[in-house]
């Protein structure tokens, strides 16, 4: 990623940030939109085009977490809770296309281990058993399906290990670490009677933001060493 350009996406999420502490509702919802498409832009110009289905998946899963974000910010309103189910959709749609450029960006094939997704869906069922009670049944259903997607989204990041550069298959798997971390303060602040956290929303959009910032760096690095790989001759998966 280049240097400027990842200094403007810092600058620009200081500026949401700042915006969220001192409530500053205006400025959130004109940088919070700002964020994904600028990440988007990034990726896109990083990498010069969009030319593997790994890139594709992660471009797409960029533009439905922005999709979420601008849906999430109508959450508190009226219809609330219709657009919050509305933003977990969209997220949920952008875990799947994570997961799938993940798998692509294994040139020679994911590598599941047992022990790391016994500890990511433990984690996942873990949540939802202690958040279960404060859910209707349709929230019960989603936030179930919810947990266990992004959960497969970290074993898929961890899978990379041994497939890809250590340094892009370790941004992918603390992005998707950081990605749960957030989601989980989210459904914690939203549905979590008696459990006090400390400026959630500035500890939710952080995390989040360094999330997104993460997976993008790392598939970054994945693409450009699969490009030198490819321009060197060496023969990589059909499913690329």
């Amino acid at each position: 990623m280049p240097k400027l350009a990842a200094w403007l996406f810092g600058l620009l999420a200081i500026s949401h940030l700042l915006a969220e502490y001192l409530s500053q509702s205006v400025a959130v919802y004109a940088t919070k939109p700002l964020l994904l498409l600028t990440l988007a832009l990034i990726f896109y110009r990083s990498i010069n085009g969009l030319k593997s289905l790994s890139e594709r998946w992660l471009m797409a899963g960029l533009l439905f977490s922005c999709g979420g974000d601008i849906l999430l910010m109508f959450g508190s309103g009226p219809s609330g809770n219709l657009f919050f189910i509305s933003g977990l959709g969209s997220f949920l749609v952008a875990h799947i296309c994570y997961i799938l450029a993940f798998y692509h960006f294994a040139p020679k094939g994911m590598h599941i281990n047992l022990l790391t997704a016994f500890l990511f869906y433990a984690v996942a069922i873990s949540l939802v058993v202690y958040l279960w009670p404060a859910l209707d049944l349709v929230m019960k259903i989603a936030v179930s399906i919810y947990a266990l997607t992004i959960s497969t989204m970290g074993i898929f990041a961890y899978g990379n290990y041994q497939k890809l550069p250590f340094r892009a298959a370790t941004f992918l798997l603390l992005g998707a670490i950081s990605f749960i971390f957030s989601d989980s303060i989210i459904a914690l602040n939203k549905f979590g009677s008696g459990v006090n956290i400390w400026m959630p929303r500035i500890t939710i959009m952080s995390s989040y933001i360094l999330a997104q910032f993460l997976i993008v760096s790392g598939a970054i690095v994945a693409s450009s060493s699969q490009k030198a790989l490819d321009s060197s001759g060496v023969t990589t998966s059909p499913n690329r």
